[in-house]
């Protein structure tokens, strides 16, 4: 039996591709095969949008008021100023490449019984900005208005955060009271994450039954230059936007890549930026000079907030679904897009099938939910069924850059010889 969540997830991937291409239009009765399967699909991701408000809104709450102000100082702002800009620049990178590339293949709808994809909805830069203010958080919520959502999670964690620290012991009893209920339901959203993934393996094979019933092997034309695309981003997002960070800081680029490749390669291969945090707490003190004060502080927030290789896998993932759905995005879109994918990233950091989650919170922002039996479900079941290929490649970005900007920081405070 296979432990892997990937592997049994790509597995069911694989079969459900086969069966749904060799016996998709069997019938049973009255049905086709693809059309018995896709209720099983349907349930996968009712149950992951139920999940998707609630998760962001808790976990962002959580995530702004773990971070006491008072550490926010001279090192703290410098730090969230460096993974701010290079998460700007991971989402230039992505929306520039999803512009440039053509995934051009077009699917049609999945299911005879498909609902139509809602208009997508034109917005342009100013309106996403006063959008994202909300006249009323609870019908924000209800309404699923993600972006509005996310404001109002953010700024009312900030508040919770310097409630904590009061000097008024009954103000910070309170405020502690409300933050355990919040960690408390964000744990308990995760809960009910984990249980929806253990469904997942039959959810993608449903799903890729149904898609390649209709489709056949035409699903896969665009997939494998959506991955191609996804690494090209995280190896330019390294090599150039890095390492140009890396010269203006004076260190040497090839040595610095050299000395951290430990890190690299435990993020790439566990996947998991908590699991890779100790290597990169004593690779940034014994072998990158970078002082305990800086890298204890910069490199554990980085494992939570910088998350630039979701970022790029995100905007990219949303350009694919809107390319084979039929639809383009105009600038006005592609602003919300990166607006609600930058703090959910941070909300959604560690969660397993958290990018899952965000993907559709990001689709419902523009309008381009993957209505059950439409072309963007199976475009979206397709980027599930290789979601850890593409996490291997977006933590080790993400590990690599806690690193660079702990490197930047540190050449900033300090005149200590810092050998290349």
């Amino acid at each position: 039996m296979m432990k892997s969540p990937f592997a049994r997830i790509f597995s069911a991937l694989i079969a459900g591709a086969a069966v749904g291409a060799l016996f998709g239009a069997e019938r049973i009765g009255t049905l086709a095969l693809s059309d018995i399967a896709a209720p099983f699909g349907t349930l996968f991701i009712r149950l992951l949008r139920m999940c998707a408000t609630p998760t962001i809104f808790f976990s962002l709450i959580v995530a702004a008021a773990s971070t006491p102000p008072s550490s926010l100082g001279r090192i703290g702002l410098k730090t969230v100023a460096l993974y701010a800009l290079t998460g700007l620049l991971a989402g230039g990178v992505s929306l520039a490449l999803g512009n440039f590339v053509s995934f051009d293949a077009v699917l049609p709808e999945t299911s005879s019984a498909a609902a139509e994809i809602s208009e997508l909805r034109p917005v342009s830069l100013k309106d996403t900005l006063l959008n994202a203010i909300p006249l009323n958080p609870f019908e924000a919520l209800a309404s699923e208005n993600i972006l509005q959502v996310i404001f109002f999670a953010v700024i009312f964690g900030i508040a919770l955060s310097f409630q904590r620290e009061s000097e008024s012991e009954i103000r910070k009893a309170k405020a502690e009271t409300l933050f355990r209920f919040c960690s408390g339901v964000s744990e308990i959203m995760f809960i009910l994450i984990r249980c929806i993934m253990l469904y997942a393996p039959i959810g993608v094979f449903a799903l890729a039954v149904d898609a390649f019933g209709k489709n056949g092997a035409d699903a896969l034309a665009p997939l494998s230059k959506f991955v191609g695309t996804a690494y090209g981003a995280f190896i330019f997002q390294i090599i150039v936007v890095y390492g140009l960070l890396l010269k203006l800081a004076g260190r040497n680029v090839a040595d610095f890549f050299a000395r951290s490749r430990d890190v690299m390669l435990t993020a790439f291969v566990t996947r998991s930026s908590g699991a890779a945090l100790p290597v990169a707490l004593e690779t940034a003190e014994e072998k990158l000079n970078i002082p305990e004060n800086i890298a204890s502080f910069s490199l554990p927030l980085g494992a939570t907030v910088n998350m630039n290789g979701v970022t790029i896998q995100q905007c990219l993932s949303v350009f694919f679904i809107a390319a084979v759905s039929g639809v383009s995005l105009d600038i006005g879109q592609q602003a919300t897009v990166l607006s609600v994918i930058l703090p959910a990233s941070v909300g959604t950091a560690g969660i397993p099938g958290g990018s899952v989650i965000m993907l559709l919170a990001v689709l419902e922002s523009i309008g381009l939910s993957p209505v059950p039996g439409s072309a963007a479900a199976t475009a979206y079941a397709l980027l599930l069924g290789i979601d850890a290929l593409l996490d291997m490649g977006q933590t080790c970005l993400n590990v690599t850059g806690d690193l660079v900007c702990a490197a930047v920081v540190a050449k900033t405070e300090t005149a200590k010889d810092e050998k290349p």
